[in-house]
């Protein structure tokens, strides 16, 4: 079984979204799904990301 997850951004523009694959994964035991965030909070898998 993947114990990794796609994370996706999506961006909102005028009413029109667009989802963008980031090419990173996330362990998905790190995933709290009810937040749609992190459950912690390390640099090692927190990134900025300049667009």
């Amino acid at each position: 079984m993947n114990d990794k997850a796609e994370i996706f951004v999506r961006v909102t523009v005028n009413g029109k979204r667009a989802n963008i694959g980031i090419k990173r994964k996330i362990n998905i035991d790190l995933w709290d799904n009810q937040n749609k965030k992190s459950k912690e909070k390390q640099k090692s898998h927190k990134e900025s990301i300049d667009i």
